[in-house]
């Protein structure tokens, strides 16, 4: 074999090789790309369900929270409850009055039943009014400061005023 076939044909083999050699490098550098973008793909699915994950913890916190609040809430009014008892003032009128035994240094006092529900606790004042179909009588009632509740209370025997000539004479 003569040396110019032999060096065309070691050409050729070079030629061949460097093709070989880029085809090669290329397949790896496509299956490196496609990796690389499965990759990336997976990642971003990753950060998505960390971020859905995160909001769902924080709206589970935010529950909790409001949740424990509405618990103490509960509690306090329960306690507040546990201090009364309910009696009846006239036939069907019914409020709370201060437990005996849970009073300490408070006075008696009576407190309205729709405040207290509401866990508020609003002491009721008695009001005296004159009325036409009671002369020389007051009608004396239960007044809540807080809503527009009103208690009748049993009448007097010995009224402390009487209503004559338009005027409240005591």
């Amino acid at each position: 074999m003569p040396v110019a076939e032999f060096t065309a044909a070691l050409s050729a083999i070079k030629t061949t090789t460097d093709l070989l050699k880029l085809g090669i490098e290329a397949r790896d550098d496509a299956k490196i790309k496609s990796a690389s973008i499965d990759l990336t793909n997976q990642l971003l699915d990753v950060q998505r369900l960390a971020l859905e994950s995160n909001s769902q913890q924080f709206d589970l916190e935010k529950k909790l929270h409001v949740s424990q609040e509405r618990i103490h809430e509960l509690e306090a009014k329960e306690r507040l409850i546990e201090k009364y008892e309910m009696v009846e003032i006239t036939s069907g009128s019914f409020v709370y009055r201060i437990k005996e035994d849970k009073r300490g240094d408070e006075p008696i006092h009576h407190v309205c039943p729709n405040c207290l529900n509401d866990a508020k606790k609003t002491i009721l004042q008695i009001q005296r009014r004159p009325t036409s179909a009671t002369i020389g009588r007051e009608k004396q009632k239960l007044v809540c400061t807080n809503c527009p509740a009103e208690f009748d209370l049993p009448q007097t025997a010995q009224p402390s005023a009487y209503y004559s000539g338009g005027r409240v004479i005591r």
